[in-house]
C-alpha cells in the first residue's frame, strides 16, 4: 500500500482536474523556492568580492548537460518569467560589462534535424519565427499578424490573443522534446493563460500540432522504437546513452525511458554548448581583449569583459561567430543554421 503523496506530479494532476487546495500548494512552493533559493539562499554565497561561485558538475546530468550547485544557477527563472528580478542581483564587476550570448530555439532546430520535417525546416533556413509560423499553420492565421503581435509592446486584445496562441505553439514543441503529454501541457497553458485549458483541449492542440509537423510525430515513434531494439539511444556525436529501463515490465520507468530516448536532443544541445565553450577558451582572439567566461546556463554562455566599446564590438562579433559556427568545425553539418543572439549588458536581468 502507497503512503499519500503531495509531490508536485500528483498535485499537478489534482490541480489540473480543478482542485484549488492542490493550486495553492503548487503556488506556496513555487514562492518558498524563489525566497528560500534566490532571496535568501543566494545571499550565504556572497564572498568577500561581492561575488557567488557555483559548482558545475560534468557528469551530473544523464543527457550529459552541466549542472549547478551551491548554488544552483540553473534555476534562476528567465528573463521574461523573473517576476521578482533576481537576475538583476547579478552584475559586472567595476569597469567590466557582461556579454550574453543565447542560442536561439536550440531544441526546436535539433528536433529539426533529427526529425527532417521539412517545414520546420524551410521555416527555420528562411529566417521565420517558428512559433509565429506553427501557429499560421495550425490556425490559418496570416503569419505577420501573428508576428506583429508578438513585438507588440502594448498589445491590444487581439494581438494579446496571437501572443497566447504563439506560446501556446512554443509550448508544445519544446514540450513535445521534454516528452510531456496533454495533462501536462494543460496544467503549463492553465498556468501561463490564467484561465483553465482541459486535457481534452491540450490532446486536440497536440493532435494539430502533429497535423502540421507530420515528421515530427514519426521522429518521436522511430525514436521509441529504436530505444526498445537497442535499449539505448546516441547523441548526433555518437555519445551513448544507455536506457534498459525501456525494457521493463514496470509502465512507470518504461514510460519514463521513452521520454528520455526523445530527450535525446538535450545531448546534442550539451554537446553544442560544450564545444562552443572550448571554443571561446582557446580563442586568441577573445583572450588577447581579456574576455573571461564566467557562467554558462543550458544555451546560454556569459562572460565579462572591459567596458570600452572598441572592445565590446569586437568580442560579440567573434563570440557570436564561434558558438554559431563551432559544432561545424567538428565536420558535422546540420540542416538547419545555429543562431545567436548576443549582446552586453550591466545585469544578467538587462542581457536579454
Amino acid at each position: 500500500i502507497k503512503q499519500p503523496s503531495t509531490d508536485e506530479e500528483v498535485l499537478i494532476e489534482w490541480a489540473t482536474e480543478g482542485d484549488d487546495y492542490a493550486k495553492t500548494i503548487l503556488n506556496h512552493r513555487k514562492l518558498s523556492k524563489i525566497l528560500n533559493t534566490y532571496v535568501v539562499g543566494l545571499q550565504k554565497g556572497v564572498d568577500k568580492n561581492c561575488r557567488i561561485h557555483t559548482t558545475f558538475n560534468q557528469a551530473g546530468t544523464s543527457t550529459g548537460r552541466l549542472s549547478s550547485s551551491n548554488p544552483n544557477c540553473q534555476n534562476i527563472p528567465r528573463s521574461l518569467t523573473d517576476k521578482y528580478g533576481i537576475r538583476k542581483a547579478f552584475v559586472a564587476m567595476p569597469g567590466k560589462i557582461l556579454i550574453a550570448a543565447d542560442y536561439d530555439q536550440l531544441e526546436m532546430k535539433l528536433m529539426a534535424h533529427r526529425s527532417g520535417d521539412p517545414r520546420m525546416i524551410e521555416a527555420i533556413s528562411s529566417g521565420l519565427d517558428l512559433h509565429s509560423y506553427t501557429v499560421h499553420l495550425m490556425f490559418d492565421i496570416a503569419y505577420d499578424e501573428i508576428y506583429s503581435a508578438k513585438k507588440a509592446r502594448e498589445p491590444n486584445p487581439e494581438q494579446k490573443l496571437l501572443q497566447e496562441y504563439r506560446q501556446m505553439a512554443k509550448n508544445i514543441g519544446f514540450g513535445l522534446i521534454y516528452g510531456i503529454g496533454p495533462q501536462k501541457l494543460s496544467h503549463d497553458l492553465t498556468n501561463d493563460f490564467g484561465r483553465e485549458v482541459s486535457v481534452d483541449d491540450a490532446k486536440l492542440l497536440i493532435k494539430k500540432y502533429f497535423n502540421v509537423f507530420k515528421r515530427v510525430e514519426a521522429y518521436i515513434k522511430e525514436q521509441k522504437a529504436l530505444c526498445r531494439r537497442d535499449k539505448q539511444v546516441q547523441s548526433l556525436l555518437g555519445r551513448i546513452r544507455r536506457l534498459p529501463a525501456i525494457a521493463s515490465i514496470n509502465q512507470i520507468d518504461k514510460a519514463e525511458a521513452e521520454r528520455q530516448a526523445v530527450n535525446e536532443i538535450q545531448a546534442d544541445a550539451a554537446d553544442i554548448a560544450k564545444i562552443a565553450m572550448l571554443a571561446i577558451e582557446k580563442d586568441e582572439e577573445l583572450k588577447s581583449p581579456g574576455y573571461i567566461q564566467i557562467l554558462q546556463i543550458h544555451d546560454e554562455i556569459i562572460g565579462e569583459v572591459d567596458d570600452q566599446p572598441d572592445i565590446i564590438k569586437k568580442v560579440i562579433e567573434r563570440k557570436k561567430y564561434l558558438m554559431e559556427e563551432s559544432f561545424n568545425f567538428t565536420a558535422f553539418q546540420l540542416a538547419v543554421p545555429l543562431t545567436v543572439a548576443c549582446q552586453s549588458a550591466y545585469t544578467w536581468a538587462s542581457a536579454k
